[in-house]
């Protein structure tokens, strides 16, 4: 796919890391393939991920907008120009930076306990499990919806847990909150700085 061809230009978003065991459901809704670097997801894609398997995606070619769905998780796209995400459950790494233009891109994310939006740029991770979801803010801040009345908004080094209508903590995050995050952003920015180099080459 040529240039910067990516969601807002063919509803599609690629694919650039698969750890372990990482699966797609095909067309007919009743197997599950694996999912390959380098293919293309549209609208209506269902992915999972085992035990120690893990999948990375890139709305736009120069990893300003990325995500990565660790293990044992389950994500299904509803739309993807503007992204929206539905985590089943499982951990979601998401980046979201701003373009050459100065802009970001909007994108709303939907889980079993609450509806995630204006979530502009910065950082994230959400944790969703049956007991209920985290929301871990690392930049930027992020509007929730949760399932009773009312909203809430998460801000920079905190988290949030929601586990019903009405039970909620906000709270402060520390030390070891910070560690997987830094690990997966130091990852993403080599990629960076990689795919840049590769394009001043292509310049010549």
């Amino acid at each position: 796919m040529p240039g910067a061809a990516f969601a807002a230009e063919t509803g599609q978003v690629k694919v650039f890391s698969v750890v372990g065991q990482a699966e797609i459901l095909d067309l007919s809704g009743e197997k599950w393939l694996p999912l390959t670097e380098g293919s293309f997801l549209k609208k209506g894609a269902r992915l999972r991920t085992e035990p120690e398997g893990a999948a990375e995606i890139q709305f736009d070619p120069d990893f300003q907008n990325v995500i990565r769905m660790d293990e044992n998780s389950r994500l299904d796209f509803l739309s993807v120009a503007p992204p929206v995400i539905s985590l089943e459950r499982g951990r979601l790494f998401m980046l979201r930076e701003e373009n050459a233009s100065g802009t970001t891109q909007k994108g709303k994310v939907l889980t079993p306990f609450a509806a995630l939006d204006e979530f502009f740029s910065g950082g994230c991770v959400l944790e969703a499990s049956k007991n209920g979801l985290w929301i871990k803010m690392y930049g930027g801040s992020m509007r929730v919806t949760g399932r009773g009345p009312g909203s809430y908004t998460v801000e920079e080094g905190f988290k949030l847990f929601l586990q019903g209508a009405s039970s909620h903590s906000l709270e402060r995050m520390r030390y070891p909150d910070y560690l997987d995050w830094q690990a997966w952003l130091r990852k993403i920015y080599e990629k960076k700085d990689d795919h840049a180099a590769e394009t001043l080459e292509k310049l010549g």
